[in-house]
């Protein structure tokens, strides 16, 4: 994470300074950065003990929901996202299979009533 902040002008760091980031699942702040990076977001994924189970399943299929919304709400074609803490190896299959299925069911939008469909331009999450 020192990286990205350093990469960020440390942008990273005021926000959780700031205290408005609280780290919960559910809890998110998305900006326009600039630079290298367009936009920078932060999820919360709450504490890796509770992240079990039928519950991590959510967490992470939330986190891959959270980066198709904010891809389409932003019109990203590319995502890259970074796990603070890191995934234990023999838990990065299953992880990065709710992840992928969040951005799946996140992505999708019905557009049976519509008259324009707004398309995601995402063709690409990449696990940093």
């Amino acid at each position: 994470m020192k990286v990205v902040d350093e990469a960020l002008g440390g942008v990273v760091s005021e926000i959780l300074a700031e205290g408005d980031f609280k780290g919960k699942p559910g809890n998110s702040q998305f900006l326009r950065v600039g630079g290298k990076f367009k936009y920078f977001g932060l999820m919360g994924l709450g504490p890796k003990e509770k992240a079990t189970g039928d519950a991590a399943f959510k967490i992470f299929k939330g986190v891959g929901d959270g980066i198709a919304c904010a891809a389409k709400a932003n019109k990203c074609a590319k995502c890259g996202f970074s796990i603070l803490g890191g995934i234990d190896e023999s838990e990065g299959s299953t992880i990065a299979e709710f992840i992928t299925k969040g951005v799946i069911l996140g992505g999708y939008e019905s557009t049976r009533f519509k008259k324009e469909a707004k398309e995601s331009k995402l063709s690409s999450v990449e696990l940093l």
